[in-house]
């Protein structure tokens, strides 16, 4: 069993001393600053961690297709043998060329469209579909576009009352926008009759998120591991939200960022003493790779 430690670890104790090899790192809150992108402090740990060949593997509810501008400020950008997580564990790509090494079954197009229409029906949630290529949603609120705007995601607005017109294309999930946490959190326990054969979580206090059963980025970076011939106690996982529980729980070494809530510390091998803003992730690297 792993032990749990908060900011520092036992003096006295060597069961961190891990040749560390695969670091998978969540985006929003986690790797990225509250403007959306990579501190300097991070971009140079990255790639001092990078010359001592460990795989810093972005892992993010976002599609690969919109990751590129961060793939591009880690120097990961289109690069051979590097590797990101995307969708919550649905697909992984090396990032040449933006080539799928694990694409898992899609959300099924049945759900999509009932929670589509839930969501129109609700009129108080924006709804995002997420392809391989892009993001479809309902008429934007303010919400909505703020969130947009603010992360520079595309999205294509439609006013469609179903979905139809993706019904022969591949939905890797499908999410609930609402900027009330709570409200979202109560709207999961009166959906649980339609949700029931469904994984449900939730990210950034704003989100709440719908994929098959079995996907997440713990399970993304079990496969992706295995893939690289990297045994599980030899990898970190850092994130902040409830969509980042399964890696943080699933790497040898589980870190939880100091902006996060109480709840997801407490699932954590480590918290940072930096929040996103200040280079946790750097931290991080510093002291269990650079330093170690």
């Amino acid at each position: 069993m792993k032990a749990h430690y908060m900011n520092s670890p036992p003096i006295l104790s060597n069961e961190w001393e891990h040749m560390y090899k695969l670091v998978a790192v969540d985006l929003d809150e986690t790797l990225l600053n509250d403007a959306r992108h990579v501190p300097l402090r991070v971009r140079r740990a990255i790639e001092q961690a990078r010359a001592k060949g460990v795989y810093i593997v972005p892992s993010s509810g976002r599609s690969f297709a919109i990751m590129q501008y961060i793939l591009d400020e880690i120097g990961a950008k289109d690069m051979k043998d590097e590797y990101a997580i995307s969708c919550n564990g649905a697909c992984i790509t090396e990032n040449a060329h933006n080539t799928i090494i694990d694409l898992q079954p899609p959300t099924p197009w049945d759900f999509c469209n009932k929670i589509w229409k839930h969501g129109i029906q609700l009129g108080n949630v924006g709804v995002h579909v997420y392809t391989l290529a892009s993001i479809y949603t309902t008429k934007w609120r303010d919400d909505d576009r703020n969130i947009f705007t603010l992360t520079g995601i595309p999205a294509i607005e439609t006013r469609e009352a179903n979905l139809e017109f993706l019904r022969n294309t591949h939905i890797v999930k499908i999410l609930y926008m609402n900027n009330d946490f709570a409200y979202l959190q109560q709207l999961a326990h009166d959906m649980r009759d339609l949700t029931r054969d469904v994984g449900v979580t939730f990210s950034s206090n704003c989100y709440m998120e719908f994929t098959p059963k079995g996907i997440s980025k713990g399970a993304a970076l079990k496969r992706l591991a295995h893939h690289l011939g990297i045994d599980m106690s030899e990898t970190i996982a850092v994130g902040d939200s409830a969509n980042d529980s399964e890696m943080i729980k699933a790497a040898g070494l589980g870190v939880c960022m100091a902006n996060a809530d109480d709840s997801m510390k407490a699932q954590a091998d480590y918290v940072t003493q930096n929040n996103n803003n200040e280079g946790g992730v750097a931290e991080v690297i510093e002291k269990f790779i650079l330093n170690a």
